[in-house]
């Protein structure tokens, strides 16, 4: 399957599950095969099949039935969240994903660290900020990120470890992951505004 057509599949089961959750309610004995036959109920025959086909589907389709499923509602909104902001940053997509949701994303500030993350070809990035205009921010050495605004630093260091795109090593050393290169290879170098 192409990733595209993965994504939309994904995308697909995962909204179509939280519908049979909440059209069933909070009952816990919810399994697979009542899923099935929800599916087929509804025309969703592609998705049926594919989970009659794939075995280890079944197994995962029975795990997130089981689960708590406010829980489940919380994690599928914050994927949700993650994914507008993500899109968000694609010039194709900033429209909608503004319209949608417009207080998610990343600021143009957050994009531009994680820009020069990327670019600088560092491994680590160095931050600490010990309060007003006091912090440190660089990939080691002399090598400086440029930043605007410092009230927001903070803030922008959250919001890429909440879309996973650099995770916390340890003390002041952050990391850099591949979505974030991934990102900033589809965004171009240029900001969204300059596209």
């Amino acid at each position: 399957m192409n990733p595209l057509g993965a994504a939309t599949t994904f995308a697909s089961l995962v909204g179509l599950l939280s519908n049979f959750r909440q059209e069933k309610g909070q009952r816990e004995a919810l399994s697979h095969r009542e899923f099935i036959e929800w599916l087929a109920y509804h025309r969703h025959e592609e998705l049926k099949d594919l989970i009659v086909n794939t075995s280890t589907l079944h197994g995962e389709v029975d795990n997130l039935l089981r689960s708590d499923h406010a829980l489940m509602l919380q994690k599928l909104d914050r994927i949700g969240e993650v994914l507008v902001g993500l899109l968000g940053q694609l010039h194709e997509f900033k429209g909608i994903a503004m319209a949608v949701a417009p207080k998610l994303g990343l600021s143009e500030q957050a994009l531009s660290i994680l820009r020069q993350f990327v670019n600088s070809g560092a491994d680590r990035l160095f931050y600490e900020n010990f309060g007003g205009e006091n912090f440190v921010l660089n990939f080691g050495g002399d090598d400086h990120v440029e930043i605007t605004d410092i009230r927001f630093l903070d803030d922008d260091i959250k919001a890429l470890l909440e879309l996973g795109l650099i995770y916390h090593e340890e003390g002041m050393i952050y990391r850099i992951k591949r979505n974030a290169v991934r990102l900033i290879e589809a965004i171009g170098t240029k900001r969204a505004e300059d596209v």
